[in-house]
């Protein structure tokens, strides 16, 4: 076989899994063969959460184009929304107790004649969460969408880190205390009546009970996969990510606030084989993902992983990671070959 492919062989034998068709890929792309780096490992791997990349050390200088003043944003684009899965995906959700983890919901429905904004009345909800929680006792991943009947709304995922000042105080409590069984209630009463006080309503009344929503998250994941659909035709809610006819855009499309939610960054230098095994690797889960362990057809002596993926955050860093140390293993012990140009060394 020429030098610019490589046979990839099937993994009969881990599993029972049947051996897939032998898959020709390229060895190295031009775009990678000339790095100028006197680094012995110019690439590098990073991971947190369910998320891994690698990419080069050097930096690719672009010409800044564009420029001026920015227009208003008017819908959540594919790319909003790639960033949207990167920054949520680099959380480790597995770390924090479920039980501390609410989905929220906010509905801009003002009184009749209300001057109120919707971002407006989102600021005054956001200040009034920092003093219910405190600063440092709670943290939000938030997105906004427009209804069919186009009415502005707010899904939000919760993390309470500590119980409100208020509610230990009754409970004679300290706030870093498990939450009382009641908390929801405590908390989707405090939502209705905060979020009334946001849009205007004056007195004792209260916006439409359909304004607000608060349950305990039964999965975060689910949550933030709803929370992230759209924008396409095939989406249930393509029609939630535009800015409706007639309305004026309300800035951001979503957002991270309060306290500093938990990533475990990790990072690793590897060589330019090394780079292009891994690349190889990420490009095969996403082809064969699937909701448990996903078996990639790319088993070699040399290149020991049989299955990466998995339910717990790290376990593609882990593996991807266990997959550069048994290359460098394996290339350590390999027996070098001599140059045949060179002539041989015979012993005396």
């Amino acid at each position: 076989m020429e030098n610019s492919e490589v046979m990839t062989e099937g993994v009969a034998e881990f599993g029972g899994t049947p051996a897939p068709s032998p898959t020709v890929v390229p060895l190295y792309p031009s775009s990678h063969k000339s790095v100028k780096s006197n680094d012995e490992y110019p690439f590098v791997i990073e991971g947190s959460g369910t998320v891994v990349a690698t990419h080069s050390k050097q930096k690719i200088h672009q010409k800044r184009k564009g420029g001026g003043v920015r227009n208003g944003i008017t819908c959540f684009s594919r790319q909003s929304r790639q960033r949207f899965m990167l920054k949520t995906g680099r959380i480790c959700w597995d770390s924090i107790p479920k039980s501390r983890c609410f989905y929220l919901r906010v509905t801009f429905l003002p009184p009749q004649g209300s001057l109120a904004r919707p971002k407006i009345s989102l600021a005054m909800f956001w200040e009034r969460l920092r003093a219910f929680f405190g600063s440092d006792g709670y943290s939000v991943v938030w997105k906004q969408e427009y209804m069919r009947n186009g009415h502005w709304h707010v899904h939000m995922v919760l993390v309470a880190w500590k119980m409100p000042r208020s509610l230990a105080n009754r409970d004679h409590a300290e706030c870093d205390a498990e939450l009382p069984p009641d908390f929801v209630d405590v908390l989707a009463e405090w939502t209705a009546r905060t979020w009334s006080k946001a849009l205007g309503w004056k007195g004792e009344e209260r916006c439409p009970k359909d304004a607000t929503y608060c349950e305990k998250v039964r999965s975060v994941r689910g949550a933030l996969a709803y929370i992230a659909k759209g924008p396409s035709a095939h989406s249930a809610k393509w029609y939630a990510t535009n800015v409706p006819d007639g309305a004026k855009p309300e800035g951001r499309w979503w957002g991270v606030i309060g306290a500093r939610l938990p990533e475990n960054h990790q990072e690793e230098s590897i060589s330019a084989t090394e780079f292009h095994g891994v690349r190889r690797i990420l490009v095969k889960t996403v082809e064969h993902r699937s909701k448990g362990t996903c078996h990639l057809p790319i088993w070699s002596p040399s290149s020991p992983v049989t299955a990466v993926g998995g339910a717990h955050d790290g376990t593609l860093y882990d593996s991807v990671k266990k997959y550069v140390e048994d290359t460098r293993k394996a290339s350590e012990l390999a027996t070098p070959v001599q140059n045949i140009d060179e002539p041989l060394q015979v012993a005396a």
